[in-house]
């Protein structure tokens, strides 16, 4: 074209080199051009060929991956519900437990000729009477069979604390125990248990039937300061 001679021309007046060589040089630099274009153009085009060939392997990969981790997810999500639900009826199991070891229980007593031989020598009153120390680990049954020993129980509550229970008790006392008891003796001895490996004899503390557990720590406090 006209632009390209006269740009051959200008070469030529500028390098001095005549201007059918100008064209020869022109001619190779543009071959070489088109030649280094196209061999950028095929490893752009390898370069794309091998990225879409790389997003199509992770696309299919993805749908397995996402199921898998869902899956995960949900057999952990049910995992935690199952324990957090087996926690919690545990838990409630266990507060409904605590709940009934607080309540007072009435036990009923038997007949008067069921009560323990040897009490035809009685005080001359009965009296509400409060004993303490005995552990929670004794039922109601050898709780009631261990107060008996002491004298002919009318009547008799169990309420259960931490690690012993309060027994309050309508009772007349043997003559001997009757005895101790007004002359001040707060301790007295008493045989527990219904099997041998239970059974044994424990020191328990009583008191008048209107006092309460407040009026027992204060009591006792008082004595080992004393």
């Amino acid at each position: 074209t006209l632009k390209t001679h006269r740009l051959l021309v200008e070469i030529s007046d500028i390098t001095g080199i005549k201007g059918e060589n100008v064209e020869i040089i022109a001619r190779s630099i543009l071959r070489f051009a088109y030649r280094v274009q196209n061999n950028d153009v095929g490893n752009i085009g390898k370069q794309n060929s091998r990225l879409r060939s790389w997003l199509r392997q992770v696309q299919q990969k993805n749908p397995t991956h996402d199921t898998t981790l869902n899956a995960e997810i949900d057999g952990e999500l049910k995992h935690q519900s199952k324990t957090s639900g087996n926690k919690e009826k545990s838990k409630k199991k266990k507060n409904v437990k605590k709940i009934k070891n607080r309540l007072v229980q009435e036990i009923v007593l038997p007949t008067k000729a069921d009560q323990a031989p040897g009490q035809e020598e009685q005080g001359a009153r009965s009296r509400d009477m409060l004993f303490y120390d005995i552990p929670v680990r004794y039922s109601e049954t050898e709780v009631c069979d261990a107060i008996k020993q002491l004298g002919t129980v009318h009547r008799i509550t169990i309420k259960k604390h931490y690690k012993y229970q309060l027994v309050k008790a309508d009772i007349t006392l043997l003559e001997e125990y009757e005895d101790s008891f007004l002359k001040g003796v707060w301790k007295e001895k008493i045989l527990i248990g219904s099997n041998e490996k239970n059974k044994k004899v424990i020191e328990i503390r009583w008191f008048h039937g209107n006092k309460t557990v407040k009026d027992i720590k204060e009591k006792c406090k008082w004595k080992a300061y004393k």
